[in-house]
């Protein structure tokens, strides 16, 4: 087979037997960010890439989400306004203070009736996950 190659002269190869020319455009990057993920053919600096935009567009959708939220919370208030019942506790009935009202406009309880929910909250929430830390050892 060795002779044959030497034997071979430039006529004899066609050009399309040539491997394509790589595109100039290409970034020649440094090795470390051409490691290769384990069963994939996406070099590290193009996952990389492609994460950070996953992470924006995450942050993006989100701040949407909240605005979203604010402006349906917003509109609320506004109907509490119109129907007589804005700056009253859902909770207790009381009069929110107006301290409270100019820092949240759409707040919908007292700080003391805000704060009991968010205990009862915290303490569901801790409850929740030692049941999970638990059943981890029981799901035999």
């Amino acid at each position: 087979m060795s002779d044959q190659l030497e034997n071979l002269s430039s006529e004899d190869v066609s050009i399309g037997d040539r491997p394509p020319a790589i595109p100039s455009e290409l970034p020649i990057l440094p090795l470390r960010d051409t490691v290769l993920f384990p069963n994939s053919f996406m070099p590290l600096a193009v996952a990389r890439e492609s994460s950070e935009a996953d992470i924006q567009e995450d942050i993006e959708l989100a701040l949407i989400q909240m605005k979203s939220e604010t402006l349906a919370k917003v509109d609320d208030a506004l109907a509490r306004l119109e129907q007589g019942t804005y700056g009253n506790c859902f909770e207790c009935g009381e009069e929110i203070a107006e301290k409270r009202l100019r820092a949240l406009p759409f707040a919908v309880r007292c700080k003391d009736c805000e704060e009991h929910k968010e205990t009862i909250e915290q303490r569901q929430r801790q409850l929740t996950a030692r049941r999970g830390a638990t059943s981890l050892f029981f799901d035999i």
